[in-house]
């Protein structure tokens, strides 16, 4: 896979910017209106139990809990036997859909992690309706999430302190006019999301400080749909794995998600940091970038 350079992927994301707001933008300000009464009770990100400390003899910083694992929601996941993660004693974070899945194969996540705005998440999160009350486990959630489903979230989270709210941006350098006028209006903080739900998860790790990061059910790839129309088939380049004799299909959107999942996790890793693919993706497996483990091998590692 041929890697963008920094410039081709600042265009390429700020076109991405232009069309989310103006075609996004008035359904996410009227979510965000729907949600204020929800989203002023809820915390900022700085006010989580951060995971790192700095000692007072050099400038490093001493983890607390080195490991964790973010799932998120690629056709991969399918495959993987999510109860091996029962003996995983690192910390667990979940995107959208994924929450319900997890759940019943008896794992509780330590944070979700959500950033839908349309109401199909809704049917993602009903079960929290009827679902046991757990008081360990923190949301993370944008504040243009879709009304109806931040209440559900809020219904089992917001008494007990676990809801965080932020505002979202696509942004890396500094808020923008929308974000400040919601800032001020709901005292949330922007927080880079990086195109979508999975990135935003790992973003938030990166934040939290974790030393090893594994990363299960991001494929940023699309299995080919017969219904797709001519123009919707050009909007995805394909690219073909010799090794494996794969082809994939690969959205315009996704190719921009993956390249900032890249640059992240380039920035991020040093002596004492990795960020680690543990799915079958072929696009996951082929980069140098991230280093490569199975998930019995990483859990092995806890």
């Amino acid at each position: 896979m041929s890697k963008l350079s920094a410039e081709d992927i600042s265009s390429r994301m700020a076109s991405y910017n232009q069309t989310v707001m103006t075609e996004l933008l008035p359904k996410w300000n009227a979510n965000f209106a729907d949600n204020l009464p929800i989203t002023k009770r809820a915390k900022n990100l700085d006010e989580a139990p951060f995971l790192c400390q700095k000692t007072e003899t050099e400038d490093l910083m001493v983890l607390k809990r080195p490991h964790c694992i973010v799932i998120g929601a690629g056709p991969s996941l399918k495959k993987v036997d999510l109860s091996k993660l029962k003996n995983y004693r690192g910390d667990i974070i979940v995107c959208n859909k994924s929450y319900e899945p997890l759940l019943k194969a008896g794992v509780i996540p330590d944070w979700v992690c959500l950033l839908d705005a349309d109401a199909i998440s809704v049917t993602q999160f009903r079960f929290l309706e009827d679902g046991p009350v757990n008081d360990r486990t923190k949301f993370f959630v944008a504040s243009i999430v879709y009304p109806e489903t931040l209440r559900k979230i809020a219904m089992r989270s917001i008494d007990w302190g676990n809801l965080y709210c932020f505002n979202p941006t696509a942004r890396t350098d500094e808020p923008t006019l929308v974000n400040e006028i919601w800032g001020w209006m709901n005292g949330k903080k922007a927080f880079a999301h990086g195109g979508n739900v999975g990135t935003a998860a790992v973003n938030l790790v990166m934040e939290l400080g974790y030393g090893r990061i594994g990363l299960l059910g991001f494929d940023f790839i699309e299995e080919p749909r017969k219904e797709w129309t001519l123009k919707e088939s050009m909007e995805r380049e394909v690219w073909w794995y010799p090794d494996t004799n794969e082809y994939v299909h690969v959205p315009f959107n996704f190719m921009c998600y993956v390249q900032w999942l890249f640059m992240k996790a380039e920035d991020y890793q040093n002596e004492r940091r990795e960020v680690i693919n543990l799915c079958e993706s072929p696009l996951m497996r082929h980069t140098p970038v991230l280093k490569q483990e199975g998930l019995d091998e990483f859990i092995a590692k806890m």
